[in-house]
């Protein structure tokens, strides 16, 4: 049992910290909105990082298969379409309320999140290799 215990405890620290937007203590609907695009912006900002780090891997690794790199710039581009459509039917849901821009401020942030950590653990994450370039990208709960 103390084995267990001590297993279960040491791989607590091993995880990145998983946070909350900090827009909670915004004074305003106008405050809120700004807090969670300046949040939405700095995912974007990590999503790009990742992109690049994974493409150029795949450049790297796989310099005879130009179709994968194709295929890789139409999935994100794909998923781009994605997230703005779904993000505009959560501004479309909740169009008659003062929380319209957030609820798709978050809809946008979660999914660029998400995006961000699929490129990490398809592409960036190799099981049979050396530890990835990039760390693991957090996903917050509950944004």
């Amino acid at each position: 049992m103390l084995l267990l215990a001590l297993t279960v405890f040491s791989t607590l620290g091993t995880r990145p910290p998983v946070t909350v937007p900090r827009c909670q203590t915004a004074a305003n609907t106008i405050a809120f909105d700004q807090c969670l695009g300046r949040e939405r912006d700095r995912a974007m900002a990590t999503l790009e990082r990742y992109r690049v780090a994974a493409r150029t891997k795949l450049a790297r690794e796989n310099p005879e298969n130009g179709r994968l790199l194709g295929d890789f710039d139409a999935a994100q581009a794909a998923w781009v379409a994605y997230d703005k459509a779904q993000c505009d039917a959560v501004y479309t849901l909740w169009q008659a309320g003062t929380i319209r821009g957030a609820m798709s401020l978050r809809c946008d942030l979660r999914l660029t999140q998400l995006r961000t950590h699929e490129l990490w653990s398809t592409w960036l994450v190799d099981e049979n290799g050396p530890a990835p370039a990039l760390p693991e990208p957090v996903v917050e709960r509950g944004s």
